[in-house]
């Protein structure tokens, strides 16, 4: 994922949670999902700092 498409990424997800509250989804459930969607976010996210950080060093 390229850092130009973050706010794009940003914009998608407020929508949904806002969509999500106004239809009446409990916000612990919302809490708990985003928990349990950031270690997978963040574990695909890992591989392109690591080799951004491989050839900063080079």
């Amino acid at each position: 994922m390229r850092r130009q498409h973050l706010p794009l990424h940003a914009t998608a997800l407020a929508i949904l949670v806002i969509g999500a509250l106004a239809v009446g989804v409990p916000t612990s459930f919302l809490a708990i999902g985003l928990l349990v969607l950031a270690c997978p976010l963040m574990m695909l996210r890992r591989p392109s700092q690591l080799a951004q950080h491989k050839y900063e060093e080079e």
